[in-house]
């Protein structure tokens, strides 16, 4: 349960607060990463259940409530004062769950 909620709140996340156009782009190769993680870690324990219950659950949770995050978009991006620069100070180029991937290994998901 944990990992749907962080993956549907990083998805919502990141569609209401990033600034610009540049929120497209980028939902959209997150949700390609998205997906291609939850089908390997789906093919590596030879289950489905973790793309049901995690990933595509926090896909679809998200389609679901497209029209109220956009308009949460709309609200927040009125009345933003940062500029874009200042929004990605806060990244990372590197992909953390591939860091923590060779780090720690494959996790073990329980249901």
């Amino acid at each position: 349960r944990r990992r749907y909620l962080r993956e549907r709140n990083r998805i919502a996340v990141l569609a209401v607060c990033t600034p610009t156009w540049l929120v497209w782009p980028w939902l959209a190769l997150r949700l390609l990463a998205l997906i291609a993680e939850g089908l390997a870690l789906s093919a590596v324990q030879l289950s489905l259940q973790p793309w049901r219950k995690i990933y595509l659950a926090a896909l679809c949770d998200v389609f679901h409530a497209r029209r109220l995050l956009y308009q949460q978009r709309r609200e927040l991006q009125a009345v933003r004062r940062s500029r874009l620069r200042d929004y990605l100070r806060g990244f990372t180029p590197v992909w953390r769950k591939l860091t923590l991937l060779r780090r720690y290994g494959m996790p073990q998901i329980n249901f």
